[in-house]
């Protein structure tokens, strides 16, 4: 252990943001609990408390590299458990405003994974809770702060047991209280019992709905590409995603925006499907098996709550995760900020213990979990609130750089060197001032920049590439 900052941390939620702080906490508290409303299963099993969990995931480039920084190995057990490595742009298939997207040759791009929500939740977890001093409090929900100084500070978290008619409420005292339960978060409620101002909040809503099928993926069926992206856009609000995890499934997933929601039965499903650019995902998909219900979802508003700009910030007590800025799901950024959230919590937690003291701390966070978020937040909003459908308002930055985003994504289209670059900044390697450098500026000025005509279809789940998609290697 680093230089101990307290002896108990206590860390609400026990979902991917909330494993991840746990384990940051675990250099600098003796001890660090988990409050989870759910029974957690044993495996890489759905659990009700994640609902999103049904649907595609992604952990990007940025995100893997932190894992991989914080668990010895981590990448292995996700391919031991069934998870499938992807290379981007190489194994995308992937339809923008501009076209066909430029894939490039195998060993140029970055490489994650493919895995269900489930499996990483559970590889992840299995990590954490073996570390020294973790524990789990399971089928128990937070339902209020504790200070005993008049709300400069928190001492504690009150919760109750879940399922029981006689439980009552009791207290966990703690040094530290970080609130990592995702978009339905109390914090805000917990606050105003304290009686300290609550948080701003922005909302960004792009009225957007999804349907997820998990079709049974056929042998030779990676051999091309692994990754199937349709990306709405303005004038075509239909898009779709599909994915190869593990038990050789696939999960494919149509969205639309501006309350074109998809239908959740088969038939449906499948002419929701036919209508998206180049019928690439009804060709994949038609006649496969079905393995489970189709399932919709429409919690996909981005919200942000603003915890940086309280005028009373009660000390000891951070809030991170979705539970301060929660996005669109349809960009696979969740997982990865909260690996950068949990980055950051690291960086600050060393920066106090250096210091021997966490006065500050709280608002010190907040600030640098809200310069964290910043870039992925306008460029998951830019995106949404192109639709005319959208509801929230754009700030003066996000209406000036729209126009210059819709250039560099068209120039990504058309191949190298932006493509490289657009990646990484979407895998968040590189800050999103990459996007402003002299050779990126050039590229999207160029005009005429587009990606390549619509794909042919090949026989069985797997049709071939763009024609100009990937060069030999």
């Amino acid at each position: 252990m680093a230089e101990p900052l307290g002896g108990h941390a206590v860390v609400v939620g026990a979902s991917i943001s909330g494993l991840l702080t746990a384990q940051v906490l675990t250099r600098h508290y003796e001890r660090v609990t988990l409050v989870e409303r759910d029974a957690l299963p044993d495996g890489p099993q759905f659990r009700k408390g994640v609902p999103q969990a049904r649907h595609p995931h992604a952990l990007l480039a940025k995100g893997r590299q932190i894992l991989a920084e914080m668990f010895f190995g981590i990448h292995q057990q996700f391919l031991d458990a069934g998870a499938i490595e992807v290379e981007w742009p190489t194994d995308l298939l992937q339809h923008g405003e501009a076209g066909w997207e430029y894939r490039g040759p195998r060993g140029a791009g970055l490489t994650t994974i493919s895995a269900t929500r489930s499996l990483i939740d559970w590889v992840v977890r299995r990590n954490v809770l073996a570390a020294a001093g973790v524990s789990v409090l399971t089928r128990h929900e937070a339902v209020g702060l504790v200070s005993d100084d008049g709300a400069r500070s928190v001492s504690g978290l009150r919760v109750r047991q879940r399922g029981s008619a006689t439980a009552g409420v009791r207290e966990l005292a703690a040094d530290l209280v970080v609130d990592a339960s995702g978009r339905d978060s109390k914090a805000v409620r917990w606050l105003e019992q304290l009686g300290t101002e609550p948080p701003a909040e922005t909302r960004i809503n792009p009225r957007q709905g999804y349907a997820t099928a998990v079709f049974r993926r056929e042998r030779g069926s990676l051999d091309d590409w692994r990754t199937l992206v349709c990306l709405p856009y303005p004038g075509r609000p239909r898009g779709c995603v599909m994915v190869p995890v593990e038990g050789d499934r696939w999960i494919a997933t149509v969205t639309g925006c501006g309350g074109d929601y998809p239908p959740t039965e088969l038939d449906g499903y499948l002419d929701f499907a036919r209508s998206l650019e180049g019928g690439v995902l009804h060709e994949a998909v038609a006649g496969a098996e079905l393995l489970e219900p189709i399932r919709g979802y429409r919690d996909m508003a981005n919200i942000l709550w603003h915890y940086e700009r309280l005028p009373r910030q009660p000390e000891r007590f951070l809030v991170i995760g979705d539970a301060a800025c929660a996005f669109n799901p349809v960009y696979a950024q969740g997982m990865t900020v909260a690996a950068l959230a949990a980055d950051t919590l690291r960086d600050c937690l060393q920066r106090y213990a250096r210091r021997g003291t966490t006065a500050g701390l709280s608002r010190h966070f907040q600030r640098r979990l809200a310069a964290t978020v910043k870039a992925p937040w306008q460029m998951a909003t830019g995106q949404d609130l192109a639709f005319p459908g959208t509801a929230g308002r754009p700030g003066l930055t996000d209406r000036m750089m729209q126009p210059y985003l819709s250039r560099v994504m068209r120039a990504s289209a058309a191949g190298p060197p932006a493509a490289y670059q657009v990646n990484r900044v979407m895998h968040m390697i590189d800050s999103a001032s990459a996007l402003f450098r002299p050779a990126m500026v050039r590229a999207a000025l160029t005009p005429g920049q587009s990606g390549s005509a619509a794909p042919v279809p090949a026989a069985g789940p797997n049709p071939v590439s763009p024609p100009h998609a990937r060069p030999e290697s």
